[in-house]
């Protein structure tokens, strides 16, 4: 097995980003999510490079943002 850690933003919405890390590659074995660090663990035949570049690539569409928006009129009746 080989074993590789990533760090990502801090911003990334973990909840909704630990739903597909598993459908990245068939090589992820498991993966533990600690802070901001991903452990991974893949087979020996993995393709490293690529799958990091796909999850780091995957992190940056889960962004959590806080959005402000003032209410509208029609919630203040």
């Amino acid at each position: 097995m080989i074993n590789r850690s990533i760090k990502l933003d801090e911003n990334v919405d973990w909840v909704e980003f630990k739903k597909i890390i598993g459908f990245v590659s068939e090589s992820i074995v498991s993966y533990d999510i600690k802070e901001n660090w991903i452990n991974l663990e893949m087979k020996e035949s993995a393709d490293i490079d690529v799958i990091i570049e796909q999850i780091v690539d995957l992190s940056h569409k889960y962004i959590a943002c806080l959005l402000y928006t003032s209410p509208s009129p029609r919630d203040t009746r």
